[in-house]
């Protein structure tokens, strides 16, 4: 296990409110929790390259993924399942559920989707909605993942919606025009 799943699953706990004085983080904003807890929260827009640093770290792709314009817009390499590592886009390489018509032999994970929290800070998204945490998601995404890769991740585990990839996605696209790049907010 990656020390960036051990940081983001050690803390899928209950929320936790034990965040000791004078350890804020810049850009962290208090946010209040369906059940009138309050707790400290971070979006994942200011986060976002410390999380695509610690994967990278961690693994590498075996073939290139599509990335965006902007430097940073990539996304993050993950190694649940074992094989994700290895899906590229050419159909020889593409994720093998993918190619599965009905769910006989795949078994849905059976672990609680909880909310995500990285250093003990609630993740939100760029709308400000609390994220969820999955084994199988890359922390980041990038605007130019293929629809394959989103196919696939959608499969992995059912609970997953759009939102919760657009979530890893940055906060704005960057576009080639006519040879100019342009920053498109999404």
């Amino acid at each position: 296990m990656s020390d960036i799943d051990k940081d983001d699953s050690d803390s899928m706990q209950e929320h936790d409110t034990t965040i000791s004085e004078g350890s804020q983080i810049e850009n962290e904003e208090d946010y209040i929790l369906p059940d009138g807890a309050v707790v400290k929260a971070i979006r994942h827009e200011h986060i976002r390259a410390e999380l695509l640093q610690a994967a990278e770290a961690s693994y590498d792709w075996t073939h290139p993924q599509p990335q965006g314009e902007a430097p940073d817009d990539r996304t993050a390499p993950v190694a649940f399942p074992a094989d994700q590592l290895d899906w590229g886009w050419t159909r020889q390489l593409y994720p093998p559920i993918n190619f599965v018509l009905e769910k006989r032999e795949y078994k849905h994970p059976d672990y609680e989707v909880q909310d995500w929290y990285h250093k003990g800070r609630l993740v939100l998204d760029l709308n400000g909605r609390r994220m969820r945490y999955f084994h199988h998601l890359p922390v980041v995404c990038s605007t130019n993942i293929p629809g394959g890769h989103i196919e696939a991740l959608m499969r992995l585990d059912d609970r997953t919606t759009y939102a919760d990839i657009r979530g890893r996605m940055p906060p704005k696209m960057v576009v080639k025009y006519k040879g100019v790049l342009k920053e498109k907010p999404q």
